[in-house]
């Protein structure tokens, strides 16, 4: 399996998911693909970590900045926002290194 666009490897992952939750063991199956265990949860940790981006996208997308707020208030909102940006870009780099090791 190899996607050219990250919501195809989503959709993927939900679909391989939900076939493998009736079963009882999923390495029984997972072992007849001609690819390792290992890439699924490859692919799945690179689904969860683009719904992850695709939700903080949103946030910044909808961020309202108040004109009514006093300057000082808006100012400290929007680096509270700053900070969940960068600590989510950080651990998303900090699993990507983690994954790029193990696989």
């Amino acid at each position: 399996a190899s996607f050219t666009k990250i919501e195809d490897l989503v959709a993927f992952v939900n679909w391989l998911d939900e076939e493998l939750s009736f079963l009882v063991d999923e390495r029984a199956v997972l072992k007849h693909f001609d690819w390792p265990e290992g890439k699924a949860d490859a692919l799945r940790e690179a689904a969860f970590e683009y719904q992850d981006l695709m939700k903080l996208e949103k946030q910044v997308s909808s961020f309202d900045d108040d004109p009514k707020l006093p300057c000082e208030a808006a100012l400290k909102k929007m680096y509270k926002l700053l900070e969940k940006v960068e600590q989510n870009v950080y651990a998303l780099l900090r699993t990507r290194d983690m994954a790029i090791s193990r696989y």
